[in-house]
């Protein structure tokens, strides 16, 4: 799970803080496919980790690391990246993040808090949703094609109750 620490609008948007913890087992655990959050990318945005608590294991541009208590790893706009704890981890992770600019990260974590907590999952469509709204593309969909993707899944969307953006979680994070 994970709090908003900073918003954006008490920051004059330069910049917002998010924790994460990550509760053993099975929270990010694994690289087999199953790292949380996807390969991803902030275009406009640089996104730095500072590890308070346990180990988690990343991707940055195509290299990987590792991350400990006191570690700080940044990550620069364009940069495609991942993160998870490692399958042996032996402890909960809590990792805080500053994304700067702040830019659409409060609404983003809101959002994706808000959909978690009333659906228990977020459906591969919500997500894209998500990530489209705070311009955070996926690595692996060339980028002249992502906005056609966001295009066509807010068309899917549309025919649903998905929806980029709930008022419900997010009046307190604009």
């Amino acid at each position: 799970w994970f709090k908003i620490v900073k918003r954006g609008n008490e920051t004059n948007g330069a910049y917002a803080v998010v924790e994460e913890y990550w509760r053993l087992p099975g929270c990010t655990t694994g690289r087999d496919g199953n790292a949380v959050p996807p390969l991803h990318v902030h275009p406009f945005q640089t996104e730095t980790f500072e590890v308070l608590k346990g180990h988690f294991r990343y991707v940055c541009d195509g290299k990987e690391g590792n991350a400990f208590p006191g570690d700080t790893v940044a990550v620069p706009p364009g940069a495609a990246h991942t993160w998870w704890t490692p399958t042996n981890a032996t402890e909960d992770v809590h990792v805080s993040i500053k994304l700067e600019p702040a830019l659409k990260t409060d609404v983003f974590f809101a959002n994706l808090a808000g959909v978690r907590r009333d659906s228990k999952t977020v459906n591969p469509i919500q997500m894209i949703l998500l990530l489209c709204d705070a311009e955070s593309p996926l690595a692996d969909v060339p980028s002249w094609l992502w906005p056609h993707l966001c295009t066509f899944v807010g068309v899917l969307a549309s025919a649903t109750d998905i929806k980029t953006s709930y008022e419900e979680y997010t009046v307190s994070a604009s």
